[in-house]
């Protein structure tokens, strides 16, 4: 006898709702001075206009953005604008960068290049590992002064990139909110091309750093797409709210559903809420031994 499918409900949200959830994450960042900024939505394309004091807090503002689910394309027009204090030379600031490149325990000694033009820095050099590339970007991107970062950092091959598929595909699976059988890895040279489509931002950085965390990759290449504004049940808590990763007691449950076709319906008074619907099976549990 064929098991009875629940219904869960996830909210689709609209241009106006997800300009709301973006301003208030950018309010609850407190890296991130909201009242300068303009949040604006079209088409589920967000905006990011304003000044901001620093090219640390513009990082900031982009990263607080990305959380928010339901951004798929996010484009970011913020100015810099420094103040009388925060103002260096460019000789300052390579002083400044040279010293932290090479105090940082994670970067390799002599390894980074430093260059700076117009209060930009420019970091050159070869490194083993995506994580001591990464070290380099953020030990430079919060001095005063700064306007921008480029990153001509090259990364060397360290293993036979035959083994790299197989090591990504089983980060992904460790992933708690990744779904490995969603995301296809294609390996070609040095180069990792990941395609398929996750429900977050989150999931979608999760799979990224998975695949840099294989040694021999030179690039990534993301094709991942996010689902259209749906969250996960998993992601899903009450009054919409987040879960920290282990705190939800449905994850375990609904956390290796199979995806099923999901009808988009009005059910709602309210022309702007708009629910959609989508059944999945629900393991039976067993119950405790009668004592």
């Amino acid at each position: 006898m064929p098991r009875r499918r629940k219904q869960k409900t996830l909210l689709v949200r609209t241009d106006a709702q997800l300009q709301q959830d973006v301003s208030a994450e950018l309010r609850w960042e407190p890296s991130v001075c909201a009242c300068l900024i303009t949040v604006a939505v079209h088409d589920a394309v967000v905006s990011l206009t304003g000044e901001v004091s620093s090219y640390a807090q513009k990082c900031h503002t982009e990263r607080a953005a990305r959380r928010v689910a339901g951004v798929r394309v996010l484009a970011v027009d913020l100015t810099i604008k420094l103040s009388a204090l925060a103002k260096r030379t460019d000789a300052d600031i390579a002083r400044f960068a040279q010293n932290a490149v090479q105090c940082s325990a994670s970067i390799p000694k002599d390894a980074i290049n430093v260059l700076v033009e117009g209060g930009r820095i420019t970091l050159s050099g070869a490194v083993s590992w995506q994580y001591q590339k990464q070290a380099a970007l953020d030990a430079v991107q919060c001095l005063l002064g700064v306007t921008g970062v480029s990153d001509q950092i090259a990364l060397k091959p360290a293993l036979p990139v035959g083994a790299v598929k197989a090591q990504i595909e089983a980060a992904l699976r460790r992933g708690a909110y990744a779904r490995a059988d969603a995301i296809r890895v294609d390996v070609d040279g040095t180069a990792v091309t990941l395609s398929g489509t996750v429900h977050s931002w989150s999931e979608r950085e999760l799979a990224t750093n998975s695949a840099w965390g294989a040694a021999g990759v030179h690039k990534v290449v993301d094709n991942l797409t996010l689902a259209d504004g749906l969250r996960h049940p998993a992601d899903v808590g009450p009054a919409l709210g987040r879960h920290a990763p282990g705190t939800n007691p449905y994850s375990r449950l609904l956390g290796n559903r199979r995806s099923h076709p999901m009808l988009i319906q009005e059910t709602s008074c309210n022309p702007t809420v708009r629910l959609a619907t989508f059944t999945t099976p629900i393991p039976r549990l067993k119950r405790p031994f009668a004592r």
